[in-house]
């Protein structure tokens, strides 16, 4: 039976995944992995894809189209086998390393960003959730009680020090 299924995987040459609320979407990445064509729209979701590994089966599109010119190309041409070489860089993407180079790249604020932060006053803001969040760990069993959690979160944790033998 595995080797059927394993047929049946073979036989499958491309994955058209629509979705643009998955952010880093593993199906994309296991279908590339496979050597199989990965047919996914042109969306900040998908850009790690797109545009950070530029892997040679990933076909994207803008518009339904171009999705329909993307799967013709694929059900008339075979996936472009991955070199080992391209492979090993292509890992390389999905290393914690690449990943917090990743983050560091994005977080970053230019001085165009700053005065455009500055212009819309967004800086206001950023204080006011900076409060916010300042302020409700302060006053963390009102906001429980306002959400109607404050007993239940207590008796809960009430129960568990008793079962671990907590004395409060």
């Amino acid at each position: 039976q595995q080797q059927q299924q394993q047929q049946q995987q073979q036989k499958h040459k491309i994955f058209f995944n629509p979705s643009v609320s998955e952010v880093l979407c593993t199906t994309t990445a296991e279908a590339l992995a496979m050597g199989k064509f990965a047919i996914i729209p042109n969306h900040p979701s998908n850009e790690f894809f797109v545009r950070t590994i530029s892997h040679p089966n990933c076909l994207s599109y803008d518009t339904i189209g171009e999705a329909v010119k993307q799967l013709q190309y694929a059900l008339s041409n075979p996936p472009t086998p991955v070199t080992q070489q391209a492979e090993q860089e292509w890992m390389r993407c999905f290393t914690w390393e690449a990943a917090t180079e990743r983050f560091v790249k994005a977080s970053v604020v230019t001085k165009r960003d700053q005065r455009r932060r500055d212009e819309l006053e967004e800086h206001k803001m950023d204080q006011r959730i900076a409060w916010l969040h300042s302020e409700s760990g302060k006053k963390g069993e009102q906001l429980r009680a306002f959400f109607g959690v404050g007993a239940a979160a207590a008796a809960l944790v009430e129960k568990e020090e008793e079962e671990d033998g907590i004395v409060s």
